[in-house]
């Protein structure tokens, strides 16, 4: 596996994250009661409205909160990956200087450097590949909760037909105050 497919792994990863954390803004834990599962609609930080989550909505989330959970523990593994290519980067980074030599109208190649380069990026590729299952389960945990999200989002859509010309945001879970105000008002505390 190159540079360019390792980052794609993860490009899919952080896109499954964004469009969960997109779909379901704020998700808070919760009980299992249903008068805890409300969809609710801010404009401007004020609330428009708190919506009764059916119960297909919220089996729904369920199912997204429970593939949410478990890419957790997948995730686990790439960061001990992560610690091990940031050493080799660093190493990468310390021989650029040293490649390639310019000087007047000569461009002179530094062959011993050339080969650590190549040596690192070879102890690279080791260590992707020792986590390839590790990847190939993330990238079919982020299927699923690419899945569930779309389904999640499917299901809500009938329930906010009134304000989908509006620019709204939508929050899932208690009645906390929406998450962007929440942290828009403590930046300007």
């Amino acid at each position: 596996m190159n540079f360019k497919q390792l980052a794609t792994a993860f490009s899919i990863v952080f896109v499954s994250t964004t469009l969960v954390m997109t779909t379901a803004a704020t998700v808070n834990a919760q009980t299992d009661r249903d008068e805890n599962y409300k969809i609710y609609v801010y404009k401007d930080c004020q609330k428009l409205e708190e919506i009764a989550m059916t119960s297909a909505q919220r089996k729904a989330y369920q199912a997204l909160n429970a593939h949410e959970f478990s890419m957790k523990g997948l995730e686990e593994p790439l960061a001990e990956m992560e610690k091990e290519l940031a050493v080799y980067e660093e190493e990468i980074d310390n021989l650029e200087d040293e490649l390639v030599v310019e000087s007047d109208n000569q461009v002179i190649i530094n062959k011993a450097a050339v080969k650590k380069h190549q040596a690192i990026a070879e102890k690279m590729q080791l260590v992707v590949q020792s986590h390839q299952l590790d990847i190939q389960h993330i990238e079919k945990q982020a299927d699923k909760i690419k899945a569930a999200a779309k389904n999640f989002e499917a299901l809500i859509k009938p329930s906010l037909l009134e304000y989908q010309d509006q620019n709204v945001d939508i929050s899932i879970g208690s009645e906390e105050r929406n998450w962007q105000c929440a942290r828009s008002s403590s930046l300007n505390s």
